[in-house]
């Protein structure tokens, strides 16, 4: 049921743009009609997977409407993608590379103390850096050192988001496909703050550019590149599945 209406609001978003007349109401208008909506309190509570999967196709559909900059910002302050929730904040200083995982752990420790399976994207071989969480919530993979780190994280969580990005959603990111895949990219300095089951929050540091996608119910985050070799290590990550 959950995959039909994901279909359903898709095609409906992609159908919108050509339907839209004179006498249609502007697109901020629907925007804020939509936004005033899925803000109400509803009498039953909705999965939080499903809430989340819808908030991706809802604002996949305004976008497509050409949202104004204020309303692409308010869209921010609900958009889930996996297990990474994003809301609109401050621009940040420019970010320093990102942390290199402590070496030592094997991938198979990892995958033991996790319960993921270590997804190692074959264009950037094996990781100089295996690194597990605390809570063992979260596998980062590191290649390279100093300012040539690049990290990517992978993470699972059905019922809460892992991290929460705070960024100018609409100003400094955007959506693309990898491998059939969706993806969005973040172009900025942003905070990267991780969340608790709980919701309580600890922010972790500035992060840099960031690409973040889905695969199966794993969530992916890439940082340390830019956009076209991040596309290409996460096409090749996801040919790997």
């Amino acid at each position: 049921m959950d995959d039909a209406l994901d279909r359903e609001l898709r095609a409906l978003g992609r159908s919108l743009t050509g339907a839209i007349d004179d006498d249609a109401p502007a697109p901020a208008t629907v925007a804020t009609v939509v936004l005033d909506r899925l803000h109400a309190p509803e009498p039953t509570r909705t999965r939080p997977a499903l809430a989340r999967r819808i908030a991706v196709v809802a604002a996949a559909v305004l976008i497509a409407l050409g949202l104004t900059p204020p309303v692409r910002a308010a869209v921010g302050e609900w958009l889930g993608i996996g297990a990474v929730a994003v809301r609109p904040g401050p621009s940040q200083p420019s970010a320093a590379p990102p942390p290199a995982a402590t070496p030592g752990l094997s991938l198979d420790a990892a995958a033991r103390l996790t319960g993921l399976t270590p997804v190692v994207p074959p264009v950037l071989g094996r990781p100089n850096g295996v690194e597990v969480s605390d809570d063992h919530r979260i596998l980062s993979l590191t290649w390279g050192s100093g300012d040539e780190t690049i990290r990517l994280d992978q993470f699972t969580d059905e019922l809460a988001p892992v991290y929460l990005k705070t960024s100018m959603l609409g100003f400094t990111s955007f959506r693309l496909t990898v491998a059939d895949h969706e993806a969005w990219w973040f172009s900025t300095a942003h905070d990267l703050v991780l969340l608790a089951p709980d919701g309580t929050e600890r922010t972790q540091r500035i992060a840099g550019p960031t690409l973040v996608w889905l695969d199966d119910d794993v969530t992916f985050r890439l940082e340390g590149t830019g956009l076209a070799q991040a596309a290409r290590i996460a096409e090749s990550a996801l040919g790997t599945g």
